[in-house]
């Protein structure tokens, strides 16, 4: 039979053992969440409203006609709202390039109207709509948004809670 002292060092050692292993399971199976729930609530908002513009953009460029164009205005007004609540979490370049790319469709102009001017009683042609839009703003959106996507997409990504492997 083992001494008394012996069974409780063992006993000891055991339960030291036990509390490590479980606080270096716990650090391993929890992510830390680098955005607050209205900050990723804002990343989600900004890449749906890049989505949608970046479609309404393909659908103005493909076929241009006015009540594309309209939704085309309705999903850029989204965006730049959504953009500039979201200053505080972006990249500053990332602001800036996407702002500039947002003027640069705002200052179309269809006859003597601007974009953000165009309402549905307005008669504005497809020839109109097809000479004032320019596909370098596109192209340059695209570029833009999918940057912006990849690094909220980078971020999202951070933010997911999931289990590592504790044994690698």
């Amino acid at each position: 039979m083992e001494p008394l002292y012996l069974s409780l060092i063992t006993s000891i050692i055991g339960l030291f053992i036990g509390i490590i292993f479980y606080h270096y399971l716990n650090k391993k199976t929890k992510k830390i969440n680098v955005l607050g729930k209205g900050q990723f609530s804002l990343y989600k908002k900004l890449w749906n409203s890049l989505i949608k513009l970046q479609i309404r953009a393909e659908d103005l460029f493909h076929e241009p006609e006015k009540n594309i164009l309209l939704k085309f205005s309705e999903a850029l007004r989204e965006l730049k709202d959504i953009t500039e609540q979201s200053k505080a979490i972006m990249n500053k370049a990332d602001f800036e390039e996407l702002m500039k790319t947002i003027s640069s469709f705002e200052s179309y102009s269809f006859d003597d109207k601007t974009l953000s001017d165009i309402k549905e009683e307005d008669k504005v042609s497809s020839d109109t709509i097809e000479d004032a839009i320019d596909i370098k703003d596109k192209e340059n959106y695209e570029k833009v948004a999918d940057k912006i996507i990849e690094s909220s997409n980078d971020i999202a990504k951070s933010n997911v809670d999931f289990k590592v492997d504790p044994w690698n």
